[in-house]
């Protein structure tokens, strides 16, 4: 609870990843919104969000590769932006929040480092984890036990939060390392009583997200101009918190 507590504080830094947070929604939302209005009929199945309002889009086939060209590069923008931010959050999860102009200056300084640990962390994440979902289907496919493949759904996605947190922690230690050395620092270490506490605040901001994404879908999915203003506003929730317990997670390491 003190890593927490020390965010709460310095809540700037959790206002500062949600505003980053809030700008990619709104850019990827408003034109997909309206993209998506504009491809549909004015039916029911094409103003509503049934099992029609999809294929009715997808068999028209209209400006999916413009839509798919802008969502791929909006993406990049926002995932290079937030490897950028990363260097002044880290920076002041040290020692304290010192004004935008030295979290911005922070941020460029650690950039190309952080780049480079992101790459060195994420690709065996990403190797291990398709391994893993690989291994699992196969098995699913080759057992005769009906209830296999959902066995083995449950058994790869534990897996996968399994890895996506050891990678993490050591990626967190690798950029306080980095920072406090100056110079690229990679991490192996695995220490049980932070490691516990940090793997206990990245669960809760995934559930925390996924529940309030959940509750934001079905607000936005109705009808009314309340409603889809209070999915909005839940989705908004969902993101301060989530970073806020994720910052408490790298804040237990520093």
């Amino acid at each position: 609870m003190k890593a927490l507590k020390s965010v709460l504080k310095d809540h700037r830094l959790v206002t500062i990843l949600y505003l980053q947070e809030l700008a990619l929604f709104l850019a990827v939302f408003i034109p997909l919104t309206t993209w998506f209005h504009a491809a549909s009929s004015k039916t029911y199945f094409g103003t509503f969000f049934t099992v029609d309002f999809f294929p009715e889009i997808l068999a028209k086939g209209s400006g999916l590769l413009a839509i798919s060209t802008f969502l791929i590069l909006t993406f990049l923008f926002f995932f290079l932006l937030r490897i950028f931010l990363m260097g002044g959050i880290f920076d002041s999860l040290i020692g304290k929040y010192a004004g935008f102009p030295h979290f911005l200056h922070e941020s460029a300084q650690h950039f190309p480092r952080f780049l480079i640990l992101f790459l060195v962390y994420s690709i065996p994440l990403l190797i291990l984890t398709a391994i893993a979902g690989k291994t699992t289907g196969s098995i699913a496919q080759n057992s005769p036990n009906q209830a296999m493949p959902v066995t083995m759904m449950l058994v790869s996605r534990s897996i996968a939060i399994i890895l996506s947190i050891v990678f993490s922690f050591w990626h967190t230690n690798a950029r306080f390392k980095t920072i406090l050395n100056h110079k690229t620092k990679f991490s192996l270490a695995i220490r049980g009583k932070f490691f516990l506490g940090f793997a206990a605040y990245q669960l809760a901001s995934v559930a925390f997200l996924l529940l309030f994404t959940w509750l934001s879908v079905q607000f936005l999915t109705n009808a009314g101009t309340g409603l889809m203003v209070a999915g909005f506003l839940l989705m908004q929730i969902g993101l301060y918190v989530r970073n806020l317990l994720k910052l408490a997670s790298y804040k237990l390491l520093s």
